[in-house]
C-alpha cells in the first residue's frame, strides 16, 4: 500500500482492527468464508494447505508487511488455505465489507492490491518452474542436475543428504531428491546386472 495516498491510508485504517494472536492461534481455516485480509504487523503468519487426509502442507511464511487474504476481500470465495501464527502476531484485520465501501472510490487501493497478488503469483511461478526443472531432470536421467536444482550435492556413491525442514520448498526438494536417488540406483543396479 506504499503507493496509497496517506489520507486515503487514514480514512482507510478507521476500519482497521489491530489484533495480538498467541503462537499456534489459527486465524482462518482451509474452506471457510474469505471475510478479511490480515496485514502481518509483527511476527510471522504460516500458511498451510490441508490434503484430503486432513494432513497440513506448509506454503509460505509471511513476515511483517506483508499482506494474506487480499483474494477473500476482493471475491468472497472459500479460502485456499489455512492461517496460523507462528511465534506471537501483530495483525491489522480489515472486515470485507470496510474494505468494498472503501475501494469504491478509491481505484489506487485496487492497483495497490494487484501489486501485491502479482508479487504471490510470481513466487508461485517461480516455484512451480523449479519444480518443473526438477522433474524434467529426473525424467531425462539427470540426477545430480535435480539434486543441484534441490540445493543438494550428489556424491559419487549417489548420496544425498537432506535436514528435515517445514518450507513447502524444501519438503518437494526431499521428495525429488529420493526419487533421484531411487533412480539412480535402479539404473546403476540394471547397469550392473543386479536386480533393483
Amino acid at each position: 500500500f506504499s503507493a496509497v495516498d496517506l489520507a486515503d491510508l487514514e480514512n482507510l485504517s478507521r476500519g482497521i482492527n489491530v489484533i495480538e494472536y498467541a503462537d499456534g492461534v489459527q486465524l482462518f481455516e482451509q474452506g471457510t468464508e474469505g471475510d478479511a485480509m490480515y496485514l502481518v504487523d509483527a511476527g510471522r503468519l504460516a500458511i498451510f494447505t490441508v490434503d484430503a487426509r486432513g494432513q497440513e502442507r506448509p506454503l509460505r511464511v509471511f513476515e511483517p508487511g506483508s499482506v494474506v487474504g487480499e483474494l477473500a476481500v476482493l471475491d468472497g470465495q472459500p479460502r485456499s488455505a489455512r492461517g496460523r501464527a507462528s511465534g506471537p502476531l501483530t495483525a491489522l484485520v480489515l472486515r470485507r465489507e470496510m474494505f468494498r465501501m472503501y475501494v469504491q472510490s478509491r481505484p489506487q487501493v485496487i492497483l495497490a492490491v494487484m501489486r501485491a497478488l502479482s508479487e504471490k503469483g510470481r513466487y508461485t511461478t517461480a516455484q512451480v518452474e523449479r519444480a518443473v526443472q526438477q522433474v524434467s531432470s529426473i525424467a531425462h536421467g539427470r540426477y545430480n542436475e535435480a539434486a543441484l536444482l534441490a540445493g543438494e550435492t550428489v556424491q559419487a556413491d549417489v548420496k544425498v543428504n537432506f535436514a528435515p525442514s517445514r518450507s513447502t520448498q524444501v519438503e518437494l526438494n526431499d521428495a525429488l531428491a529420493d526419487l533421484a536417488r531411487s533412480l539412480a540406483r535402479r539404473e546403476q543396479s540394471q547397469h550392473d546386472g543386479a536386480t533393483p
